[in-house]
């Protein structure tokens, strides 16, 4: 599953689900789930498991709550790409959970040259590690000489969800169209198929490695 379902167009929305129509958005380290104190002002404090988790990490994850006007689904057009969106639907179907990397600590074979490489590409995308040597002589390492070090690398769990338009919003004598979520960190297996979700994310593109001969 790479693209969005029934001539949707090739749109994916990387964000967040919550039951009940309630909804969040995607971003960083742990959080949301067990809310801390409040201040004086009424914000919302961190835990101490949120603090624990972000020295461990060193990474945030912002969860939103908003009153957003819903989009449904099948009016998701150029316009909304790279726009935050409220879209309410059913998962049908959810991945297993997998590592995808955050940050990536690569090391040259020949010199010893250490880099660090992060992730910019967005949930469906990769890392992209120096074909060349960036150490003082590069010429001497030869093509493709950087290795990934696992120890000295950061991944965060990532699930994939596919959401569908509900029953009851699907015009009569249509098909229901469907997109693909990429949700993250402590998102991960909060919604099984057949749950009902609003969701807050941000629609994006990507390319399916497999309708490119796997170049993209």
């Amino acid at each position: 599953d790479g693209e969005v379902g029934d001539g949707g167009g090739a749109g994916a929305a990387q964000g967040a689900t919550q039951q009940d129509g309630e909804a969040n958005a995607e971003g960083g380290a742990d959080g949301a789930t067990n809310p801390g104190a409040t201040s004086a002002s009424g914000e919302l404090l961190p835990t101490p498991a949120d603090l624990a988790a972000i020295a461990t990490s060193g990474t945030i994850q912002v969860l939103l709550r908003g009153n957003l006007t819903s989009t449904p689904l099948r009016n998701i057009q150029s316009k909304h790409m790279n726009t935050l969106l409220r879209i309410p639907g059913i998962v049908i179907s959810a991945s297993r959970v997998r590592s995808r990397a955050h940050t990536i600590h690569v090391r040259c074979s020949r010199c010893m040259d250490e880099r660090v490489v992060h992730s910019t590409t967005g949930p469906f995308g990769g890392v992209a590690i120096p074909q060349r040597c960036m150490g003082p002589n590069p010429q001497e390492c030869g093509p493709a000489p950087y290795g990934v070090v696992p120890d000295e690398s950061q991944f965060v769990d990532q699930q994939t969800l596919k959401l569908q338009e509900a029953p009851e919003s699907v015009p009569t004598g249509e098909m229901p169209r469907s997109v693909l979520l990429a949700v993250e960190r402590s998102l991960v297996d909060e919604a099984p198929p057949g749950t009902r979700v609003n969701v807050i994310g941000i629609a994006s593109l990507f390319t399916n490695a497999a309708s490119t001969g796997g170049k993209g």
